[in-house]
């Protein structure tokens, strides 16, 4: 009787969870991607980076997500289960493409020229004056 009760609770779960995890054509994790030191970045991105030191743009730091070449193209949506956030779900409109992010990296996201920039370290904007050591995560964005 108790085993046929844990299994009734655990097949929602599991099926919520199969769900979850396959609802995106790409996970960020399976893309091409390279590291890459702060002064390797194209030239907008580490502007972008840079202006969330300044005083005024700090902000900023609560969006999750800069499209740098085209605004519109992206968009990011918290996936949940129940109160918690099980991943990020990246978006490209144009193309009808979705991305899982695992929850828990650090943001901002910045997409450019079809990569996908990740920082490698949680606040380093606001505590540091020396971006030279950063690294990021640069993930090679699918087309069809």
């Amino acid at each position: 009787m108790k085993r046929n009760q844990i299994l009734i609770l655990l097949c929602p779960l599991v099926v919520l969870f199969c769900f979850a995890c396959s609802s995106c054509d790409y996970n960020i994790s399976n893309l091409q991607s390279k590291t890459i030191k702060f002064n390797d970045l194209p030239q907008e991105v580490s502007a972008f980076y840079k202006s969330l030191g300044n005083i005024e743009s700090r902000k900023m730091e609560t969006r999750q997500l800069a499209c740098l070449d085209d605004s519109s193209r992206y968009e990011i949506t918290r996936i949940l289960i129940g109160p918690w956030t099980a991943y990020i779900k990246l978006v490209d409109l144009n193309q009808n493409l979705s991305y899982h992010i695992e929850r828990g990296l650090p943001r901002p996201y910045v997409i450019f020229k079809n990569k996908l920039y990740i920082p490698n370290e949680f606040y380093t904007f606001i505590f540091i004056e020396d971006y030279a050591p950063l690294e990021f995560t640069a993930y090679t964005l699918k087309g069809k």
